[in-house]
């Protein structure tokens, strides 16, 4: 089993379709096989973004918890789940940011993740909406509106290829 996977690896290649779109072809690999990460250095630009702005939420969040709890007016645990969780985010977008050609099936994991993370931001924003402060209430919306954001542009940039 091994042996046919590496032989069929051996049989993958790389094709360049323009000076910002490849594309990957692997023989019998269904999940790599006719995608296309399109526009590499914008993506790349958009992983270091999600990078920084994860990394520096889940820092602070993980240094001053006890602080960001009552200013926030979140419970303490949930402060430290949402900086561990972005924390986890952001290194696999620095893993992802650090790639010559991103791994595509990492890059979908990340797309769905912050999508998944998205809604879970909404049922928390929904849940905590009268105990937290507006500052709580504000950094949920951020939270929301950031990751989503980021989830859609760096979705935007795995298509199929049509051959």
């Amino acid at each position: 089993m091994i042996f046919m996977f590496l032989y069929n690896l051996k049989k993958s290649f790389l094709v360049r379709l323009s000076e910002t779109n490849y594309a990957i072809y692997v023989q019998n690999i269904p999940y790599t096989m006719n995608n296309r990460i399109s526009d590499i250095p914008k993506l790349k630009k958009i992983l270091w973004a999600d990078f920084l702005l994860g990394g520096g939420t889940a820092m602070i969040g993980l240094l001053w918890y006890p602080y960001m709890a009552i200013f926030l007016g979140l419970p303490t645990k949930l402060v430290v789940f949402i900086a561990s969780i972005t924390l986890g985010y952001a290194l696999l977008a620095f893993r992802l940011a650090q790639q010559t050609l991103p791994a595509i099936w990492l890059l979908r994991g990340l797309v769905y993740a912050n999508w998944i993370w998205t809604i879970i931001s909404i049922a928390l924003l929904i849940s905590y909406f009268n105990e937290a402060s507006a500052f709580g209430v504000a950094f949920l919306l951020l939270q929301v509106a950031v990751v989503g954001s980021l989830a859609y542009l760096e979705g935007r940039h795995i298509s199929l290829f049509k051959a």
